[in-house]
């Protein structure tokens, strides 16, 4: 196990890290239920096979607790005589990567998927059976969560399925967040916290609200995004098409991309970019500009002749010979580029600010 809790503004956020695998199964077993013995009761399904081993990696991200999830299948239960004596007062997130969750109160009848958000609020009693599972989590007290639920004190064992689009959201962000987590400083929390709890408001309520909104288009602009930049190649790669991936209306589509002049032409000018970065790379040198900005989207030759000159004010073809011949774009750009309000619109392309 180690820890990390260092607090000044450049550190590293807090990790704790607990594995049982490599220890004698016995002490496995018994190191992992006095772990959780604070929060929950547990049964293993398996001691005496694979069942018996289990990993959490945490994080502390301000007031909230972030976790990746390795366990083997048990029983889980947390009795009314546990919650007066903890005094928890949380929410209890979970997104399956594999593996399930089966609520074994009566008047609940649900299994999770994976990818399926599933709801645990730590004030009520719990009794729950898991599968073998990888899972991520998140823990995060009812105080700075409550005041943004339509619903608050009806959340518990509820599990919200994983096609909702703002699930969809809400679980690439914190995939994102726990594969990122060892690089992320003290500084950053003050912004993640706020986007993160609003992500999950916005989830749980199952449609955002004005308190919310900001965040959630921040974040959804962020994901579609990462995702255009990895499809610039796919000739399919329209409006109608992310509409249809991210289960979003081509009307928020073009809102969340207003300030581009429309999703359209995002995708274009980055499309753009990337051929100029590749015109200007000595290993694309044997490939024709032709063969480059079709592998980018453009099929036709002259559309993206027009569409190059009209970005950077010089033919793909100058880019490319001024990069053979060494010389700096910036110069030779000079009066007849971009205007200077024209480089500033196009600076967040370079930053990477959205």
């Amino acid at each position: 196990m180690t820890m990390h809790g260092d607090v000044s503004h450049d550190s590293e956020i807090p990790r704790s890290f607990v594995s049982t695998y490599g220890m004698p199964r016995k002490a496995a077993v018994e190191f992992w239920q006095e772990r959780v013995s604070g929060l929950l009761d547990t049964q293993l399904r398996d001691p005496e096979g694979e069942g018996a081993f289990s990993q959490i990696d945490a994080y502390m991200l301000g007031r909230l607790s972030l976790s990746k999830i390795d366990i083997g299948p048990q029983l889980f239960s947390r009795s009314l005589r546990k919650i007066g004596q903890d005094g928890l007062d949380h929410y209890f997130l979970s997104f399956y990567e594999t593996g399930c969750c089966r609520n074994r109160i009566d008047r609940f009848n649900t299994e999770s998927q994976p990818g399926d958000l599933i709801i645990t609020d730590l004030s009520q009693p719990l009794s729950a059976e898991v599968t073998k599972h990888s899972s991520i989590d998140i823990v995060l007290p009812r105080a700075i969560l409550a005041s943004k639920l339509s619903f608050p004190n009806d959340q518990h064992m509820r599990i919200v399925h994983r096609d909702e689009p703002l699930v969809r959201i809400l679980r690439s962000h914190l995939a994102t967040l726990a594969n990122t987590a060892v690089g992320i400083k003290q500084r950053d929390v003050d912004n993640l916290e706020p986007i993160t709890v609003s992500l999950i408001a916005a989830a749980m309520n199952g449609c955002g609200t004005e308190q919310t909104r900001p965040a959630i288009h921040t974040s959804i602009r962020s994901t579609i995004v990462v995702f255009i930049d990895n499809k610039l190649n796919n000739a399919d790669l329209t409006p109608e098409y992310l509409s249809k991936h991210f289960g979003i209306s081509l009307r928020k589509l073009h809102y969340l991309f207003q300030v581009d002049g429309g999703v359209s032409k995002f995708i274009q000018l980055r499309r753009l970019y990337k051929i100029k970065d590749m015109l200007t790379r000595p290993e694309m040198a044997g490939a024709s500009i032709a063969e480059i900005a079709q592998c980018n989207g453009f099929s036709h030759t002259a559309s993206f002749s027009r569409a190059f000159r009209k970005a950077f004010g010089v033919s793909a073809r100058t880019i490319r010979a001024m990069s053979l011949e060494g010389q700096k774009l910036e110069s030779a750009l000079g009066s007849n580029g971009l205007s200077w309000s024209g480089w500033l619109q196009q600076m967040k392309y370079y930053s990477g600010s959205r």
